[in-house]
C-alpha cells in the first residue's frame, strides 16, 4: 500500500512585513534635517513635513537651550514669535523649509529675561521717553554730511540681520558687521564688567559705562530696522556706531543706562 502525503503551502509573512517596513521606510525618509543658528552656532535639527511650527520651536529649543518664550525663528521672513498662535499652528509641508534650510534663531535663555524685563522698565520710564520726544526733533544724523558719506557706503557685508519691532536682549557674543567711526568693527556690550568694548581688526578698546553720559540712536532712513548709534562720552564727543540691529536697541540702552547712571 502507498501512502500519499500531501503538503500544505505555509503563506509566508515576509511579504506583509517587508511591505510594512517599506512603508515606514518611506515615512521615516521624509524627514529632513535643517540648520538652526543659534548665538553664531549651527545645530542640526530633524524636522518631519506634519510637524507643527510649534513642535518645530520645541525641537530648536531643545538642541539650542533658547527658551520658548521670547523665541523668534527667522526663514524668508519671521517663521514664528512670541504671542503668534497662527504662526505656530502652520505645518512644516506648508512653508518653503526643506534640506539643509537654515533658520535663524533669536531669543533669550533663562538668565537672559532678567535683563530684558530691566531693559523694558528703562525704556519705559518717563524720562526715557522724553529724551526719545526730543531727539526727534533734532535735526537728524543720517541727514548730516558726515554721517551720510559713511551710510551711502551701506552695510558691511557682515551685518547681521536687523528687523522691527524687537526688543530681543544683547547677544552673548560681539555685534559683528558695523561700523564704528566709519571703520569695521564688532560692538561688545558687557553688563557683568560695567563696559562697552569696541573690536576693531588689530585691536581693542574698552570703554565704561562711567564714562558714558549718554545713549542716543536713529533708525537709518530706507533701513529702519538698522540704527545709528551715538554714546556720549564727553561734552561735545560722541563714538557713533553705525548698522546696530533694531532689536537690540532697547537692551542695549537699558544695559548701559540702568547700569552706567
Amino acid at each position: 500500500t502507498t501512502t500519499t502525503t500531501t503538503t500544505t503551502p505555509t503563506m509566508s509573512t515576509s511579504t506583509s512585513l517587508g511591505t510594512e517596513q517599506t512603508a515606514l521606510s518611506a515615512e521615516d525618509d521624509s524627514s529632513f534635517s535643517v540648520r538652526a543658528v543659534y548665538a553664531r552656532e549651527t545645530f542640526a535639527v530633524s524636522l518631519s513635513p506634519d510637524d507643527s511650527i510649534l513642535e518645530v520651536k520645541k525641537k530648536i529649543a531643545k538642541a539650542t537651550g533658547c527658551g520658548l518664550k521670547l523665541m523668534k525663528l527667522m526663514f524668508k521672513g519671521l517663521l514664528a514669535g512670541p504671542d503668534k498662535p497662527e504662526l505656530d499652528a502652520k505645518l512644516v509641508k506648508d512653508t518653503a523649509l526643506k534640506k539643509k534650510s537654515k533658520i535663524l534663531v533669536v531669543g533669550a535663555k533663562a538668565e537672559d529675561i532678567a535683563m530684558i524685563n530691566e531693559a523694558d522698565k528703562v525704556s519705559s520710564t518717563v524720562a526715557f521717553m522724553a529724551e526719545s520726544s526730543a531727539l526727534a526733533a533734532t535735526k537728524k544724523w543720517s541727514d548730516e554730511k558726515e554721517h551720510k558719506k559713511i551710510l551711502d557706503k551701506g552695510p558691511p557685508e557682515d551685518v547681521m540681520l536687523g528687523y522691527r519691532p524687537g526688543q530681543d536682549p544683547l547677544p552673548q557674543t560681539p555685534i559683528c558687521g558695523v561700523l564704528i567711526q566709519g571703520k569695521k568693527g564688532r560692538l561688545q556690550i558687557k553688563p557683568e564688567e560695567l563696559s562697552v568694548v569696541i573690536h576693531y581688526p588689530s585691536r581693542s578698546q574698552k570703554i565704561s559705562f562711567s564714562s558714558i553720559t549718554n545713549v542716543k540712536s536713529e533708525p537709518i532712513p530706507g533701513r529702519e530696522e538698522y540704527h545709528i548709534v551715538g554714546l556720549k562720552v564727553s561734552q561735545n564727543r560722541y563714538v557713533f556706531v553705525y548698522w546696530v540691529p533694531a532689536q537690540y536697541i532697547s537692551a542695549l540702552k537699558g544695559a548701559i543706562i540702568g547700569f552706567g547712571f
